[in-house]
């Protein structure tokens, strides 16, 4: 069985809390592929969609906003739903860009979440005992 071998860029400390939370960096693009919104967004594998942003950072991709039929709602771990606005968007970090839905709830407080629905498609690695976290690259290596 061959192995693979990666290699960790865009590396970030982990964000100051009680207990420490991993991020990750990322440019969100429009569909027009301007830079919308840039900077650091928890992970969170108990978010099921793909970014989650507050309603002040969902103001710029209205443009790529989906039909309400298509907005999701979310249960969430204290058993309540959230329904969200729902909008098309790049999403680029390091060297990867992925077609993402940011969302933002309709009543409440949003965050800057990354969700599993983004976070399957990266490879990343979570060094808790060095409180960082970093994207992977595979190396090629020829025998």
């Amino acid at each position: 069985m061959a192995g693979r071998i990666y290699e960790a860029h865009d590396c970030l400390r982990y964000a100051p809390s009680l207990v420490p939370v991993p991020v990750l960096r990322i440019e969100l693009r429009d569909v027009l592929g301007e830079v919308s919104l840039s900077g650091e967004f928890v992970i969170d594998t108990g978010f099921e969609g793909d970014v989650m942003v507050p309603w002040e950072d969902f103001r710029p991709f209205m443009s790529g906003e989906l039909p309400e039929e298509l907005w999701r709602t979310y249960l969430t771990a204290s058993g309540s739903t959230v329904r969200m606005r729902s909008a098309r968007a790049l999403a680029a970090m390091g060297d990867v860009v992925e077609e993402v839905i940011v969302e933002t709830p309709i009543l409440g407080e949003g965050r800057r979440l990354v969700g599993r629905g983004l976070l399957i498609k990266l490879k990343i690695a979570l060094d808790g005992p060095k409180s960082i976290s970093c994207l992977l690259r595979e190396v090629n290596c020829s025998t």
